[in-house]
Parts: structure tokens; C-alpha cells; sequence
């Protein structure tokens, strides 16, 4: 288990551990305290901001993707729409550079 240490309690940003890896947990950037510690997954800052990056990135190609791209993730995705999946990458982007924000 991480022994990190926390930036406070409740809500707000996240906290970073010792040797400056970012404590992250399911939601978006809640600080945590040390019982939180059990739950939580560390990553340093700028790993965590090459995957906010990235997330971006094959959104926007995803959006501006061809309708022959969007049929093959459709069957891909076992016909689950691929604007939910982008949706989905959207979101996960912004919380990872709100993250990324709150402890940089």
C-alpha cells in the first residue's frame, strides 16, 4: 500500500505521494486522506498529463473521423453508439486535466 501523503480531506484536488506521483481514484480530483489511501492509484503528474493528452487527441480524431470510421467502431463496439464512446473519452479528458491542474 502507498503511504503518501494527502493535501487535505473531503472534496477539492487530489493529493500527491512522496515521491510526487499523483493520488487518483475513481471521480475526479477529490483530495484525500489517508484513508482514502487504499483506493487510490498513484501516477506521476506528467504521466497523468500525456494521458489527459492523449485521451484529447483520439477524441478530436474521433470527431472528425469519416462515417466509414464511425460504422467500423460501431461494429466494433457491438453497436453500442460511437458518440457515447467519445462522449465517454471527453469527460475522462476534462477530469484528467482538472486533475492534473489541481496538483501541478
Amino acid at each position: 500500500m502507498n503511504t503518501g501523503t494527502s493535501t487535505g480531506t473531503g472534496t477539492g484536488t487530489a493529493g500527491t505521494t512522496p515521491s510526487g506521483g499523483v493520488l487518483a481514484r475513481p471521480g475526479d480530483g477529490a483530495r484525500l486522506s489517508a484513508a482514502d489511501l487504499a483506493c487510490c492509484l498513484p501516477i506521476h503528474q506528467g504521466e497523468l498529463e500525456d494521458l489527459a493528452r492523449l485521451l484529447a487527441l483520439v477524441e478530436d480524431w474521433l470527431l472528425h473521423a469519416d462515417e466509414q470510421v464511425w460504422a467500423d467502431l460501431a461494429r466494433f463496439l457491438h453497436e453500442r453508439p460511437p458518440a457515447d464512446l467519445i462522449d465517454e473519452l471527453g469527460t475522462q479528458s476534462v477530469k484528467l486535466h482538472q486533475l492534473a491542474r489541481a496538483t501541478g
